[in-house]
């Protein structure tokens, strides 16, 4: 079970929220047995399971598709799971795939040529955008 399941089998029978940086779960006692792979899961994941919990993540399990005249088809999701989901599943490139941390990354450009250029090399070489950082 991945987090983002298991996030989703404890909204369903419950609430999850982060709340100073932990995890509040609140289900019915009677729903615990049902629900002790997901909890486990979020037990030993709970770095990842808080990010997704505090981001409001709207967007997890979930992509949506634009059109732009100038850089054609494209799909905004939110990370590299999700990213590889949509590529199965609507025949898309990883080009296409913008993730959110990605869309973040270009949207401090303030060149729109810039932009445009980087999403260009984006799209042709099927890559994926990441921050760098100096280390001198």
């Amino acid at each position: 079970m991945t987090v983002v399941q298991a996030i989703s089998a404890v909204r369903s029978a419950g609430s999850i929220e982060a709340i100073a940086g932990k995890l509040t779960i609140r289900i019915a006692p009677a729903r615990k047995p049902e629900l002790e792979v997901a909890l486990d899961t979020l037990r030993s994941n709970r770095d990842q399971a808080l990010a997704i919990v505090e981001q409001g993540s709207t967007l997890k399990g979930h992509g949506v598709e634009l059109w732009s005249d100038a850089m054609g088809r494209l799909f905004i999701v939110a990370d590299d799971e999700d990213a590889e989901l949509v590529a199965m599943r609507c025949h898309a490139k990883r080009g296409e795939l913008w993730t959110s941390k990605e869309v973040t990354l270009i949207a401090r450009i303030e060149d729109p040529e810039a932009r445009l250029e980087i999403a260009h090399f984006k799209r042709t070489f099927s890559g994926k955008l990441a921050s760098s950082q100096r280390t001198d």
